[in-house]
């Protein structure tokens, strides 16, 4: 029979291996479980076997547990050894490249890491003190690159008050390090890095280190998207901890949500993660993001990079490597250029993915499990679009955010597609413009249907050679919610006027050269072929229904010499004069077949100068059913006839009786008193009308019968 003494030491060892085992302290809980066990050996107890098993098994067990996290805390450490190496022979790189500003930053992030990972491998001295030699190499080298940049700047200094030439050199340690080996300063090359040039995928929006009021307008979804600058190829990737996006975590869609178990970093999915292994449009999975049309396009762009060898998805993807190659980045921050709202612009990541509870990704991925391309492709472009619970888009929309190229045989066309869209290579013009504007929902009526003077109006000036040339014009809305794919109200197009590229007023007069058709896409492509010599078009810019503000880019792509530029209004706002008149009983006297024309308002327009360069425009709008014009005669002239060359004018008319709308341009005219006198056609036609002038100068307008 067990002694008391026994029994209470043996309740004493094993509630204490208990408690250890339960708090996570597995060590203590092996050695109590152990004393245990030999404290029930002693007993001699057959009753207590089962026990005893129990025990030594649990032992067992902890013993693997404490195994395995030994295991993965020395995959952790080789994985930060691993980004100290990289950051210290990316600073060297830069280094080489004579890119000092850049080098300095990654020694002093390399130098800040290798102190932090000093303190958790304090066991290992000998790493710990390798580790300590490499944040004092780093540290040095960037004291050193300092003091040769200061050293530089005086010397320039000198040159510029003594115009005396001084040359100046500073001695620099040999570059490399080591991690295992006995000397830190032994030399190492490095075989990759990132480099500043990037791998293709067109130009940023504005040339080298600004934009444009227009390109400014880059908030979607709420967020900011700035256009894609030369300056952007020296972003910053390397962090002494793992970048996280300042605009936090996507919004995931209902069914992500239902089955969401965490976000989880793109290296901790792999042992060995890399951007790509293979592109290629077989390994691309979609999951439960309705983007399909998304990853179709990216899934086209692939099989067309494998194809021909040209870099529309790894082109712009960074950081890169000095070929030009994606590169997989240990902090977890990445850049993706997307042709959005008429320039290139930049989309800033970092690696966090949508885990579901199951273990698998919440979006798409590749088949290569350690292959990081899709995902991140996917989450750059789901984050302007507003989030993962993306309402769903079109093929032509999401393929010209990435390259503006799809390719497919004929026959299957037809056989699969309702609607074709003809995407095309803008690289087979040699010339090519952009123009940015905003077209406010305030300005000019909701319908041109009668006039297009306030649509946005550009004149169009090509010179083509002996074989001619072709022009294509390509209007892009720019898109700023993602309720526009959803339910996008907005119809554009672009009408062509061949008119010397002068203001046009009346939509059908003269008849346009090509009349858009107002389509609800963002993008709408005009394409015109030109023979020899100079040819001027008019562009107007036209909407069905105008009931918001828009944003919009005109892009010219041509094979022959071509200017582009907005028809600049002639008159100062400051001067314009508007007044409300009507026709009622005696004064709507109809048109000058009726002795009652002369009853009609008469509004006299003075011009109090002597100038013969003044400039008007007068517009007339009435209700739609009428057909009204107005005539201008000359009153009195400030100007003598015999000095004035541009001569003067008794009586013009506005042409033929129009339905609710008509305007007259007086350009080159002389200061003086005119009468300006609409009419209906039909007498008795009773309304009110709005009589608008505007000028160049001042004015007065009254009515004055």
């Amino acid at each position: 029979m067990m002694s008391s003494q026994l029994e209470q030491e043996i309740l004493k060892t094993a509630t204490l291996a208990v408690e250890c085992d339960r708090s996570g302290d597995y060590e203590a809980a092996i050695k109590y479980y152990t004393e245990t066990t030999k404290l029930l050996q002693e007993s001699h107890s057959a009753n207590l076997m089962s026990q005893i098993t129990e025990y030594e098994n649990r032992c067992s067990q902890l013993k693997s547990i404490i195994s395995s996290q030994k295991n993965d805390m020395h995959v952790e450490i080789n994985k930060k050894i691993a980004k100290a190496k990289s950051l210290m022979l990316k600073a060297i790189e830069m280094e080489e490249s004579k890119k000092d500003d850049e080098a300095f930053e990654l020694y002093m992030q390399s130098a800040e890491f290798c102190l932090s990972l000093q303190a958790q491998v304090s066991n290992d001295d000998d790493l710990s003190m390798k580790l300590r030699q490499l944040a004092l190499q780093s540290t040095e080298r960037a004291e050193l690159i300092k003091f040769a940049k200061n050293n530089l700047q005086q010397h320039q200094l000198q040159e510029k008050t003594s115009t005396t030439t001084t040359t100046s050199s500073t001695n620099l340690k040999p570059l490399g390090f080591s991690l295992r080996d006995s000397s830190p300063n032994k030399s190492t090359s490095s075989s990759s890095g990132y480099s500043n040039s990037g791998g293709g995928g067109g130009g940023g929006g504005g040339g080298g280190g600004s934009y444009t009021k227009e390109e400014r307008t880059s908030c979607i979804n709420g967020r900011s998207y700035v256009p894609f600058m030369a300056d952007d190829y020296k972003e910053k990737f390397n962090y002494p901890v793992p970048f996280t996006d300042k605009d936090g975590y996507l919004k995931l869609s209902p069914k992500q949500r239902s089955n969401f178990g965490k976000w989880i970093r793109a290296s901790e999915l792999s042992l060995d993660p890399k951007m790509v292994v293979s592109i290629s449009c077989f390994n691309i999975r979609q999951t439960i993001v309705s983007d399909c049309s998304f990853v179709a396009s990216l899934a086209i762009s692939a099989q067309y990079e494998k194809k021909f060898n040209k870099r529309l998805i790894t082109g712009i993807i960074y950081p890169q490597s000095r070929n030009g190659d994606p590169v997989f980045n240990d902090s977890g921050k990445y850049m993706v250029k997307l042709h959005l709202n008429g320039v290139i612009r930049k989309i800033i990541i970092d690696d966090y993915l949508p885990l579901g509870s199951d273990g698998r990704l919440l979006c798409s991925y590749s088949n290569n499990s350690n292959e990081m391309w899709v995902s991140l492709m996917e989450k750059a472009y789901m984050k302007v679009m507003g989030g993962y619970d993306f309402p769903g888009s079109n093929s032509n929309i999401d393929l010209h955010a990435l390259t503006g190229i799809f390719w497919i045989d004929y026959d299957s066309l037809k056989k699969f597609f309702d609607v074709i869209y003809v995407n095309w290579n803008p690289g087979v013009f040699s010339h090519t413009t952009c123009l940015h504007e905003t077209w406010h929902a305030k300005t000019g009526p909701q319908k041109d249907s009668y006039t297009m003077g306030d649509n946005p109006q550009y004149k169009l000036e090509v010179r083509a050679g002996d074989s001619g040339g072709g022009v294509w014009v390509l209007l892009t809305r720019h898109i700023t919610d993602k309720d526009d794919f959803a339910d996008n109200k907005e119809f554009i197009t672009l009408l062509v006027y061949k008119n010397e590229g002068k203001k046009v007023y009346y939509p059908s007069d003269p008849p346009p050269f090509i009349d858009g058709v107002r389509i609800n896409s963002p993008h709408y492509l005009c394409r015109m072929t030109v023979s020899k010599g100079l040819h001027q078009f008019t562009l107007v810019v036209s909407q069905y229904e105008k009931n918001n503000t828009i944003n919009y880019t005109i892009r010219t792509y041509a094979t022959t010499q071509f200017s582009l530029r907005k028809i600049i209004e002639r008159y100062e706002k400051r001067y314009e004069k508007s007044v409300t008149g009507e026709w009622k009983g005696r004064s709507a006297g109809g048109c000058r077949n009726h002795q009652t024309f002369v009853n009609n308002p008469v509004f006299q327009l003075n011009i109090d100068n002597k100038f013969i360069d003044n400039n008007i425009l007068i517009e007339l709008k009435a209700p739609r059913n009428y057909n009204i014009r107005f005539e201008v005669t000359s009153v009195t002239s400030n100007v003598p006839s015999s000095t004035n060359p541009n001569g003067t004018f008794q009586r013009k008319v506005t042409g033929d009786y129009r339905r609710g709308y008509c305007y007259m341009e007086l350009t080159n005219l002389t200061g003086g008193v005119y009468n300006i006198q609409p009419s209906t056609y039909e007498p008795g036609q009773e309304g009110h009308f709005f009589l608008d002038v505007s000028s160049s100068c001042q004015i007065a307008l009254n009515r004055v019968s």
